[in-house]
């Protein structure tokens, strides 16, 4: 590994025209760029800028870095130069047909997405896990909702290394599930095994999806693949470890974005086996009906459930083997392998308690209540843009609730006129400014008017 001395000692031999005092003006320019560039990058873009940097071993060219870390890389950061291993990439192509890597690297530290726009052939064959090094990149945002990137220009060099000494080891170890997602960043990188492959289905928008139950041998939670992740996975069989770098944390789920690299695996049947030991071997359910959001609801005589299966009509007892419960918005979600018909004769729950007492997505039981009067049928503006709503108060033991319904819920309560009572479930209870309770009911909930 060359000293400063020896790099400066170099640059003055030859470069002629250059003086020490110039090479110091030079050198100090270039650190008020960036608070995190050293003297010693400073040199090594030196030399790269007067193309004497191809005169050294490319091998041994990582060494001579002072590489930041990529946990301290900020938006607007320029001349910077990062080393970490590849968690994930994807080739693509921009609008004029010019190709494009999008590589997630990561330190130990942290991670981040290098976009290559220049040389693209250049970098050959990487594979998860590869040592791979930027020099000279920019960061930039490309929009204020979405993380920021490293950028490899035209005048940055992107090389697939041999050997980089301080770079720690890649391991599905370290690519672990997050116990809360909700407490963490909006994007995570991890490894799990496919449990359960639901198989892709198309939205009510005509998007596809593709629901999987995934699990790190630890936990098991629900990832959602979009469009064409979907596609791409919809094959995926049980038993199968993936690595998906930058997927997008919504709640307490997981999902494919729009900067999402999946990259598929081995199988890994020990984990596989881990998970399948904290299912359900049998699980009886009754169906009570279809909730506003298509899927259906039912029963286990003690709450009630979100059944993902195939439709079955209201009333019939079926057998879920190998069930999962996955909590989605503080819904129990059932998700299963095969489905029968049963004769248990459960009872569908109702809720007899004080909504007072409850906070967050009901599904203690079917709350009965009776519509004293509603607006008619109007649109809101709201932030994801404007929204059918019917406002309504409800009676329930005896006490009036305002309550609100959107979209399908409004049209829907839209046909019941007051005085009739109508079955909910899965309702929001909230508390307003005043610290009163009310109602919300939404695409998610199910009612039985």
């Amino acid at each position: 590994m060359l000293s400063e001395e020896e790099l400066e000692k170099t640059i003055l031999q030859r470069c002629g025209d250059l003086s020490k005092q110039e090479l110091d003006r030079l050198i100090e320019s270039k650190l008020r760029t960036s608070p995190f560039l050293t003297r010693l990058g400073a040199l090594l873009i030196v030399l790269e800028e007067r193309n004497l940097l191809d005169d050294f071993p490319k091998e041994k060219s990582a060494e001579r870095y002072e590489f930041t870390r990529i946990s301290s890389l900020t938006s607007g950061l320029k001349s910077v130069s990062v080393v970490g291993r590849v968690l994930g990439f994807r080739r693509f192509l921009t609008s004029d047909n010019r190709p494009f890597w999008r590589i997630r690297l990561w330190d130990g530290t942290g991670a981040v997405d290098v976009l290559v726009w220049s040389d693209v052939e250049n970098l050959g064959e990487i594979s998860f896990g590869d040592a791979v090094a930027v020099w000279n990149g920019y960061v930039s945002s490309p929009t204020a909702d979405r993380p920021f990137v490293l950028n490899a220009g035209s005048r940055s060099r992107v090389e697939k290394l041999s050997f980089c000494e301080n770079l720690p080891d890649l391991d599905f170890s370290r690519l672990r599930l997050a116990e809360d997602f909700t407490a963490g960043p909006r994007t995570v990188d991890f490894s799990a095994v496919v449990v359960l492959n639901t198989g892709a289905r198309r939205k009510k928008d005509d998007v596809k999806c593709l629901e999987l139950v995934v699990s790190d041998g630890f936990r098991e939670v629900l990832f959602t693949a979009w469009r064409e992740w979907a596609d791409a996975l919809a094959n995926v069989s049980e038993g199968t470890r993936f690595v998906a770098a930058s997927a997008e944390v919504k709640g307490d789920e997981l999902q494919t974005g729009f900067g999402t690299i999946i990259t598929v695996m081995d199988q890994d049947r020990e984990v596989f086996e881990k998970a399948l030991s904290r299912s359900f071997d049998k699980l009886f359910l009754k169906i009570v009906g279809v909730g506003l959001d298509g899927l259906l609801v039912a029963t286990d005589g003690a709450d009630l459930k979100k059944l993902v299966a195939p439709e079955a009509g209201a009333g019939v007892d079926v057998i879920v083997e190998r069930a999962f419960v996955i909590y989605r918005r503080g819904v129990p979600h059932i998700y299963g392998k095969s489905f029968q018909h049963a004769e248990k004769h459960l009872k569908t729950p109702e809720f007899q308690g004080s909504l007072d007492e409850v906070d967050g997505r009901h599904h203690a039981g079917l709350v009965r209540c009776r519509v004293l009067r509603k607006t008619p049928l109007a649109e809101m503006a709201t932030r994801y843009g404007l929204k059918k709503v019917v406002s309504l108060w409800v009676e329930h033991m005896g006490k009036t609730y305002a309550c609100s319904a959107w979209g399908a819920a409004a049209e829907r309560i839209d046909g019941v006129g007051p005085g009739e009572e109508i079955s909910l479930a899965f309702i929001k209870v909230k508390r307003n400014n005043y610290g009163e309770v009310e109602l919300s009911i939404d695409g998610h909930s199910y009612i039985d008017a």
